[in-house]
């Protein structure tokens, strides 16, 4: 169970990265 709640841990972490990194594109590009 704990390697399963770690693999799912990562599984979310790769989820939210692109969006946060999309987020950041997009605030550089209003900031200029």
């Amino acid at each position: 169970m704990l390697v399963h709640y770690l693999f799912r841990c990562i599984s979310v972490m790769l989820f939210l990265l692109p969006q946060l990194h999309i987020k950041g594109i997009i605030s550089e590009r209003v900031a200029f």
